[in-house]
């Protein structure tokens, strides 16, 4: 369930700063490869569109923006009873998930 909150908060923060030069995609609370992985795979699954810089180790991420899809993913993270019935789901939704970042670069997803 953790991946799930992190997913809505992280949905909730794209929608508040898509329009900025450049995105902080900062979490309090949650690490920042965790934020990355998560960004990664709603792109992947067609959720965001995003364009990044990478300097050294470090990558910045110039847009993060949300597809029509990503869009409507956001109006369900917002509405609080919607949300709660995909986390009280959260079992298969995280492996449907998984099984899609699966399908999408073909390598077994992190645990």
């Amino acid at each position: 369930m953790h991946r799930i909150e992190l997913i809505r908060r992280l949905l909730l923060h794209i929608e508040q700063h898509s329009r900025d030069a450049w995105i902080d995609l900062w979490i309090c609370g949650y690490e920042e490869d965790a934020v990355i992985d998560c960004v990664r795979m709603l792109q992947s699954l067609g959720y965001l569109e995003t364009e990044s810089v990478r300097v050294g180790n470090r990558e910045y991420w110039k847009s993060v923006r949300p597809t029509l899809s990503g869009s409507r993913l956001i109006e369900t993270a917002r509405n609080e009873v919607l949300w709660s019935h995909g986390r009280d789901n959260a079992t298969n939704l995280a492996a449907f998930l998984e099984s899609r970042i699966q399908d999408v670069d073909g390598s077994p997803a992190a645990p």
